[in-house]
C-alpha cells in the first residue's frame, strides 16, 4: 500500500512527510506525520482501500511486496529476540516458516479478497494530533478531546 499508493497520494501530492499503514492484531492502522492536509489525507486512506479491493495493482507489485515482507522477516536476530519472542508469543521455528511459506503463496487475489472482506466499509476511527485547523473546527465530524500546549525549548 504504501509504495504503491500512499508514498504518491499522501507524501508527494499531500506534502506530508511520511505514511503508512501497517496491521497489528486485528488493528489495520493508516498514518500519516506532519502532514498539512490531514483531513484530506483521511478520504486518501479510503481511496487507498477501494484501489486495492479493485485489483488496481498487479502480479510484479504483488512480487515486490512479497520481497519486502521477507526481507523485514529475514533480517538477523539475536539468539536473544529469537528465543524472547518464542517466550513471550509462543511462535517457533516451525511456525516462523509456515507464516514465510503462506506469503510465498500469496497472489493478487488472495489480496483483493482480504482488503475487501476486512476493511472495506468496515467501522473506523481516526485521531489527528497536531495544532488547531482551521478546517476540522468547522467540520462538525470532529471533537476535539483536549488542547494541550507544549512549552517551548528552554522553558
Amino acid at each position: 500500500m504504501f509504495n504503491k499508493f500512499l508514498l504518491r497520494e499522501v507524501r508527494e501530492i499531500g506534502g506530508a512527510y511520511g505514511s503508512g499503514a501497517y496491521l497489528r492484531g486485528n488493528l489495520f492502522c493508516f498514518f500519516s506525520y506532519r502532514d498539512p492536509h490531514s483531513v484530506e489525507t483521511l478520504e486518501r486512506f479510503g481511496r487507498c482501500v477501494d484501489h486495492f479491493a479493485e485489483g488496481k495493482f498487479n502480479d510484479k507489485d504483488v512480487d515486490e511486496a512479497k520481497l519486502a515482507t521477507f526481507q523485514k522477516l529475514d533480517k538477523p536476530k539475536s539468539p536473544g529476540a529469537q528465543g524472547m519472542t518464542q517466550f513471550l508469543h509462543g511462535i517457533d521455528d516451525e511456525m516462523r516458516q509456515k507464516n514465510r511459506d503462506r506469503i510465498f503463496a500469496c497472489g493478487k487475489q488472495d489480496l483483493i479478497d482480504v482488503a475487501q472482506r476486512y476493511l472495506v466499509k468496515k467501522p473506523s476511527a481516526s485521531t489527528i494530533l497536531g495544532p488547531d485547523h482551521p478546517q476540522i473546527a468547522l467540520d462538525g465530524s470532529f471533537r476535539q478531546v483536549k488542547n494541550v500546549q507544549t512549552p517551548s525549548i528552554g522553558e
